[in-house]
């Protein structure tokens, strides 16, 4: 059983979606392998998530997913490359556009 405070760092990130907005201290929702509680990655994100924005989940803390943005600058060491090769020519369009122009892979 899990216990409430049991943090893992996964491996590898999982690809998902926000469902419900995340903001830096308060939980949202995403779609990630299923419907999961979900709060930002503190070190990396200052910012709030909306619905339709990509992320990956980079832990799980009791049963709520740690997710950072695709965008992220330290997202790169999360994927692998089945990931790399799932991304849509309009999600490679907005993570250069927000890593200002440079892939990060």
């Amino acid at each position: 059983m899990l216990s409430p405070n049991s943090l893992e760092m996964f491996p590898q990130g999982i690809k998902g979606v926000v469902k419900e907005p995340i903001a830096l201290f308060q939980f949202g929702r995403v779609n990630c392998r299923g419907s999961w509680r979900a709060r930002l990655h503190e070190i990396s994100c200052q910012t709030t998530l909306l619905p339709g924005q990509p992320i990956l989940a980079i832990g799980r803390e009791g049963l709520s997913l740690i997710v950072i943005p695709v965008h992220s600058i330290l997202w790169a060491s999360y994927f692998d490359n089945d990931f790399a090769q799932s991304i849509t020519p309009t999600e490679l369009e907005e993570i250069q556009r927000c890593n200002g122009g440079s892939e990060r892979w």
